[in-house]
């Protein structure tokens, strides 16, 4: 489960990069409807992303939510590019905070497991506490399939740390430098937003899509003490570096 993508728009010089679970999809369907043709994402082979210079582009034909290039870093496009041509486009991304993401995500897990019941709400799931059964490689290392119930607490510690990045990680090159030129807050979203509109002259709409509800004011009674430890110690750059309160 890797939840990074990516979008360039050649013309308007600019990169946006998707972070799971902060409106992102809104974004992009934003940008998508207003430079459609001048987005494109990378055809490029990436073995050969040592070498500079033979960035091949792809532009994105139709307008979707799940667009193609999309299982990328951030700093994935720079070896790609020749410095002078990185250093002009803006870069820019919006983060949420750890704990209140982890449980947008979960809620999207359950969502999609009972997707026959339709959207399912945090509410929901502190109040109907609903059975998921997952089948995944054992936790032993052993690689043998196994049944796990994944209740919030194991999808926290085990199932959403294999591909899910932390959000500083997703930002930054391998010197551990975040190197968006803007990072919005999803817990001010419409300001900044705004300011990413702004940037690159279209109209600061933002329709909801791809949101799992009711997350906001109910998320810290998904945590026992001893999980916002763990997730304190595990996701503490996030924490430290953007700026989010271990409550």
């Amino acid at each position: 489960m890797v939840f990074k993508k990516k979008m360039i728009n050649i013309r308007d010089k600019y990169i946006f990069t998707h972070v799971e679970k902060t409106a992102g999809t809104s974004m992009a369907f934003e940008l998508q409807k207003n430079h459609l043709g001048y987005i494109y994402y990378i055809a490029t082979n990436f073995a050969d992303r040592d070498r500079k210079g033979t960035l091949q582009l792809a532009p994105l034909e139709e307008m979707k939510d799940n667009y193609p290039n999309k299982h990328i870093e951030l700093e994935g496009f720079k070896p790609f590019m020749p410095e002078h041509e990185w250093d002009q486009f803006f870069k820019f991304a919006f983060v949420r905070n750890p704990l209140d993401r982890l449980v947008s995500l979960y809620v999207h897990i359950v969502s999609t497991y009972f997707k026959t019941e339709g959207r399912i709400t945090a509410q929901d799931i502190l109040t109907r506490k609903p059975e998921i059964i997952f089948e995944m490689p054992n936790l032993d290392g052993s690689g043998i399939l196994t049944h796990y119930e994944v209740t919030f607490d194991f999808f926290a510690r085990h199932f959403s740390n294999r591909g899910l990045h932390g959000q500083v990680k997703q930002l930054s090159d391998q010197k551990g430098n975040i190197i968006t030129n803007f990072t919005g807050k999803f817990e001010t979203l419409e300001a900044d937003w705004k300011k990413v509109c702004e940037k690159i002259k279209i109209a600061p709409n933002l329709p909801k899509k791809n949101m799992s509800e009711g997350t906001k004011g109910l998320y810290k009674q998904f945590y026992t003490d001893d999980l916002k430890e763990f997730i304190y110690d595990r996701d503490n750059e996030d924490f430290e570096r953007l700026g989010y309160e271990k409550i």
